[in-house]
């Protein structure tokens, strides 16, 4: 076990550089480039995938890694849990630690772990726990990161039954899905409004993993989203990106529940786990009720408040259990928990727990809970992940 600063220091890229590695790094460019230091901290930051900049990647850290001691209440496991609120209240790392216990009971299912925070910090959370889990299989890594041009992931099999899969998501229509399809094997006579689709998902979205060029080495859906094993998708977060992201999550989780039904003999268990959200996601009411209510699929989520989110109401609504912690602004509460905003308000965040009010199926749980987590740990070594090619990320990386 080592204290806060170190962990933090140790925290490793997708490349493999650790913190401690990237301040020498920052040293070396500013005096290269003649540059402030923070210019430099930024720079390498943003180079290896962590945060847009070292103020960020430092605040994420904390909350992920910094020291928490007790553990005054865990949270039962539960076929879907919500954990809500603001941005540094340790929900992340709690979320985090609920689906590592999870897990830890119950490893056969396919595990998909979604962060919409913008970084690959939780790459290293979630290698860190698989390693420390002997007997765990491989992590696939699908991430809208890019070196150089260069999509840093796994990539989608180009066969008939993945793509099935894949044009499945993007359209509702039968006529649409077929059109798809043949698009995708160079029909040209398709309505228009696939076309922009298709390629819309091409540039950013569920085909940009799709293998294009010979020599990529695609996985097959029912590999890439494996039973007894895990799958991660590291996403930028909706409110800082372009519009042309405003489908990707939808897809992923659509994408998800096809998984679930690969195979028409028979349904294979699933766990969600979602982290980053911030309540603005185009999750529509249907998406979300066959999310809670499948009785194949468990779902963990993780979000800011948004009063404007429906998808949020209707989580609260339907979840098993929800635990919201202190709202600084009361605009910020969703409309199926007003009754209780001053209450939430009032919640005092300590550095060791995190005060919550506990709602199931929406109705509140008048009993005072604090939740906590054990302290994050790092493996001495987190093999980064692999590349679409084959390689490992950090022997591609220049």
């Amino acid at each position: 076990m080592t204290n806060k600063n170190d962990t933090i220091e140790r925290i490793p890229s997708i490349h493999g550089r650790r913190i401690q590695q990237l301040r020498k790094d920052a040293k070396r460019y500013k005096k290269k480039l003649g540059i402030s230091l923070q210019e430099a901290l930024n720079l390498t930051v943003k180079e290896q995938g962590f945060a847009n900049t070292w103020q960020r990647l430092m605040t994420r850290s904390v909350e992920l890694f910094g020291k928490i001691s007790g553990t005054p209440y865990e949270t039962p496991l539960a076929k879907s849990t919500v954990f809500m609120g603001q941005d540094g209240s340790n929900m992340s790392r709690i979320a985090t630690d609920q689906w590592a216990r999870a897990l830890t009971k119950e490893r056969e299912v396919i595990d998909v772990f979604i962060d919409a925070h913008g970084d690959t910090l939780t790459y290293a959370t979630v290698a860190s726990k698989l390693a420390m889990n002997t007997g765990f299989n491989t992590l696939r890594l699908f991430s809208t990161h890019r070196t150089g041009g260069t999509l840093l992931s796994n990539l989608f099999a180009d066969e008939p039954k993945t793509i099935r899969c894949l044009v499945n998501t993007l359209f509702e229509k039968t006529d649409e899905q077929l059109a798809a399809f043949a698009y995708l094997h160079g029909d040209e006579n398709i309505p228009a409004h696939v076309i922009e689709r298709v390629e819309e998902s091409k540039e950013i979205g569920l085909l940009m993993w799709l293998e294009q060029f010979a020599g990529d080495k695609g996985i097959a859906l029912n590999r890439a989203l494996d039973f007894c094993s895990s799958a991660l998708f590291l996403l930028p977060p909706l409110n800082q990106s372009e519009i042309n992201h405003r489908y990707m999550l939808s897809d992923i989780l659509k994408l998800c529940i096809e998984s679930v039904y690969y195979d028409n003999r028979a349904a294979l268990p699933m766990r969600i786990t979602l982290t980053g959200l911030n309540g603005l996601e185009p999750i529509s009411p249907e998406l979300m009720t066959t999310l809670m209510t499948d009785p194949n699929i468990q779902l963990i989520i993780q979000t800011e408040p948004n009063a404007m989110s429906e998808w949020q109401d209707l989580a609260i609504k339907l979840a098993e259990q929800t635990y919201i912690s202190r709202i600084i602004d009361a605009v910020d509460v969703p409309t199926s928990i007003k009754c209780t905003t001053e209450r939430l308000k009032r919640l005092e965040n300590c550095c060791d727990k995190t005060p919550v009010l506990m709602y199931r199926k929406g109705e509140l749980v008048d009993v005072d809970i604090a939740i906590a987590c054990d302290p994050a740990c790092l493996v001495d070594k987190i093999d980064p992940p692999i590349h679409r090619d084959g390689q490992s990320i950090a022997d591609t990386h220049s």
